[in-house]
């Protein structure tokens, strides 16, 4: 019994691992080359996706005056068009001086990648999450130079300057 259960992990391993390589190549695929300096720093992530109405959570700064204290911006988006639906900030009410609609511009872009989270650094580094918004799935570095020093385990090259956690 104890092999067929771990016989049953093992297949199911290699199944996540070869639909998580199939994502990969799809995205990159697609975007491979993408320009993505129009999210240079910026964060940002999707919840409800498979609802009719799914939330997107941004953090900005770049485009926020004043970041002192005002947490992420939600916009809600309508699936069918993504037109936005709703939009607050987590905190820091109704006033804040910030370049909305540039905000809602990259949530309905950042929408169109189908995938769970994307942050771009200030150094043009792009981290995409494929699976979840936890799973950091691979990176595309802007050069030797800029790789991102906070991340401490090794790295394997994929297709020009994209990577894989090892």
């Amino acid at each position: 019994m104890l092999k067929k259960v771990a016989i049953c992990s093992l297949i199911l391993l290699c199944i996540n691992s070869c639909i998580e390589q199939s994502r990969r190549e799809a995205f990159l695929s697609k975007y491979e080359f993408e320009d993505f300096s129009e999210f240079n720093n910026v964060h940002i992530f999707i919840r409800d996706e498979d609802s009719g109405k799914p939330i997107v959570m941004m953090n900005a700064p770049n485009l926020v005056n004043d970041t002192s204290d005002i947490g992420l911006y939600v916009l809600q988006l309508d699936k069918n068009d993504y037109h936005v639906l709703d939009s607050k900030w987590t905190y820091g009410g109704e006033e804040i001086d910030a370049d909305i609609s540039k905000m809602q511009q990259l949530a309905k872009a950042f929408i169109n990648y189908k995938i769970p989270r994307l942050y771009v650094d200030e150094a043009g580094n792009v981290f995409v999450y494929l699976k979840d918004v936890e799973s950091l799935a691979m990176i595309r570095i802007t050069d030797s130079l800029h790789f991102p020093k906070s991340f401490n385990h090794s790295w394997v090259r994929i297709r020009g300057n994209w990577y894989i956690p090892k």
